[in-house]
């Protein structure tokens, strides 16, 4: 925009960050489901569709018996009752979890005491050039993410040390490795958490206004 339209005046991009001040949310995903910390769990916030690539789940969960997963949506229940069904057919029903959205203050807390997180997204649409807002709700519990190789969220993970790019989720084996990765691996810069939260981000645009208002 700057470039095409010769725009002077600073732009400043926002990004949905979580808020991460003034939650006393006890609610926490691990002790409501009752999984001892030797277990591994993982997490996915948002959306419930093929295209954010959560039937790579359910393999995962055949593959590797030491790990549970929780899926926290209010998406497609038709998508979801099928995950359930898939479940249950492989025999991995009582380690895939599904429940309903938290507020949107309790989300970080809620989540804190998860061991990995996905974003599966396949490519379409605008997916390429966004770093979803799960991500940064994975970024501010400490989470260590496993992304699908779109544009700017794998940009964002590898640059950050965030998490693992996963190109092939569907294969069992390559994402059980990258899990694996980005637990050893997760290392964010310092303060990189504190500039990512909704209250750094909306700072600039309440300076603004009141620089300019009367």
């Amino acid at each position: 925009i700057i470039q095409r339209y010769d725009y002077q005046r600073l732009i400043h991009v926002v990004y949905n960050c979580p808020v991460t001040t003034g939650c006393n949310s006890e609610l926490n995903l691990r002790e409501q489901l009752q999984i001892d910390d030797k277990k591994l769990l993982g997490v996915y916030l948002g959306r419930s569709t093929e295209l954010r690539g959560l039937n790579a789940v359910i393999p995962l969960l055949q593959y590797r018996d030491d790990v549970h997963f929780a899926i926290v949506s209010n998406g497609d229940k038709n998508y979801l009752n099928n995950l359930r069904s898939l479940a249950a057919e492989t025999g991995v029903s009582e380690r895939l979890h599904i429940l309903p959205y938290v507020s949107h203050e309790a989300v970080v807390p809620y989540i804190s005491r998860c061991d990995f997180a996905l974003s599966l997204l396949a490519s379409y649409g605008n997916t390429e050039n966004c770093v979803p807002t799960k991500v940064m709700e994975y970024l501010a519990a400490g989470i260590p993410t496993v992304v699908s190789p779109t544009r700017l969220q794998k940009r964002f993970v590898q640059e950050n040390q965030v998490g693992a790019v996963i190109e092939e989720p569907m294969d069992p084996a390559l994402l059980s490795m990258a899990i694996d990765t980005a637990r050893a691996e997760y290392s964010p810069p310092l303060g990189l958490k504190e500039s990512y939260s909704w209250e750094a981000q909306f700072k600039p645009v309440l300076e603004a206004i009141q620089a300019n208002s009367i």
